[in-house]
């Protein structure tokens, strides 16, 4: 039995931007920080133009790490912001696209 790929379909996809807060950017060591940060907020933008749900979640906003990373919040390019990533499995029957620190 082979596999058959199905597409991606924007109304039932959502982008789950987890953890990338301002304190951990500089520990990401697969990319220079700023190239990383970049595509975040380019991640971040395509989802803005697809009109996909873009759900923001940090383990501990005041803590160490820092707030999110503010051109996130300024572009208005999310639907929620959860502090509990309990809150996302209200969403589970959507296909997800993940990124994460």
């Amino acid at each position: 039995m082979s596999f058959k790929y199905k597409r991606l379909d924007k109304n039932d996809a959502a982008v789950l931007l987890i953890d990338h807060q301002t304190g951990l950017f500089n520990l990401v060591r697969d990319f220079e920080p700023i190239q990383f940060k970049n595509n975040v907020l380019a991640l971040a933008d395509s989802a803005k133009f697809f009109n996909l749900p873009t759900i923001l979640t940090t383990s501990f906003d005041n803590g160490p790490n820092g707030p999110l990373l503010p051109e996130i919040i300024e572009r208005g390019a999310f639907s929620m912001k959860v502090n509990c990533r309990k809150e996302i499995k209200t969403h589970s029957k959507l296909k997800s696209l993940y990124s994460s620190i």
